[in-house]
């Protein structure tokens, strides 16, 4: 077997050979009414239990949808990328019968070898771009998985990457909300519409709206925000609205200042610790020191408890 052949059969055996199965979407299911009949305190906490718990189903219901969504993206991965590594090996094989005749020459040999190299790098990026694909997919599952309900406590919001509450920073670090550091930035956020995947490394911290990782991959280094999000300095333009001058859109709807070219910005008056942040329930209450900054998107005030 040529050396490319067998370069070419490993990226197949990587990229397998099954097709997932696509996830169904599961009936969120009803309300269970409360008997007509109940009264007194044990009924009135019957109800609010019932509520709560329909609540919970509901939000499962939209991880679980929003989670499948992008599985049976993720699952469209590897084909195309066995579609890509398919026309590699046409090409390739396509290669052998042009050099065929002078494969034994020192010409053909080397044709031959160039052609290889060629066909090699392009297997190579088609795995490598289907591996960050797929960590990328990994991410934004692993995203959600985080808005799951904790069993035992009364809270309705999680934090989104660092666990359920604000953690203490770490030794000689500044306060949180006080580190450029960990302060959205405005320079970095991504916009993914519905059913796109997310960059690999980027966690979600408002609607359809992405951020780097901090710290992402493990041991890189944490540059300051070069335009920090304010959260006061945000401009909502209704449809049909023009927005402020100096101004851009980072969501739809939603803006923020742009400077001046050579003008150095105001330090932010509410930046956003990304951290902290978390995304409440339209139906839910935030935890009373938070505030919101994006529709459904919540971080806490500067002077609450840290």
């Amino acid at each position: 077997m040529h050396p490319v052949d067998a370069v070419l059969s490993q990226a197949r055996e990587l990229l397998g050979a099954v097709t997932p199965p696509q996830l169904s979407t599961p009936q969120p299911g009803t309300q269970i009414p409360s008997p007509p009949a109940w009264s007194g305190a044990a009924a009135d906490t019957a109800v609010t239990t019932s509520a709560a718990l329909d609540h919970h189903r509901t939000h499962l219901h939209h991880l679980h949808t929003s989670a499948g969504a992008v599985i049976n993206d993720a699952a469209q991965i590897s084909q195309a990328a066995r579609t890509q590594l398919r026309t590699v090996e046409t090409a390739w094989a396509a290669d052998k019968i042009a050099v065929g005749p002078y494969s034994n020459t020192p010409e053909g040999k080397a044709a031959l070898l160039r052609a290889g190299q060629q066909r090699i790098h392009e297997a190579t990026q088609v795995v490598q771009t289907a591996a960050t694909q797929f960590q990328g997919a990994a991410q934004q599952v692993h995203t959600l998985a985080g808005r799951l309900p904790e069993t035992g406590s009364s809270s309705e919001t999680r934090a989104q990457m660092f666990g359920p509450a604000p953690q203490a920073p770490a030794q000689n670090d500044p306060p949180h909300g006080e580190d450029p550091r960990y302060w959205i930035d405005t320079d970095q956020l991504q916009y993914v519409p519905d059913g796109k995947l997310a960059p690999n490394g980027y966690v979600q911290v408002g609607p359809n709206l992405y951020h780097p990782l901090p710290g992402y991959p493990p041991g890189s280094e944490l540059p300051a925000a070069t335009r920090p999000l304010d959260a006061d300095a945000l401009v909502h333009v209704e449809p049909g609205q023009l927005a402020p001058a100096l101004t851009r859109e980072f969501i739809p709807g939603w803006f923020t200042p742009v400077p001046v070219m050579g003008e150095v910005p105001d330090p932010p008056q509410q930046p956003v610790d990304i951290r902290d942040v978390i995304e409440v329930p339209a139906d839910a209450l935030a935890p009373s020191n938070y505030f919101q900054y994006l529709p459904g998107w919540w971080a806490p005030r500067p002077d609450g408890p840290r």
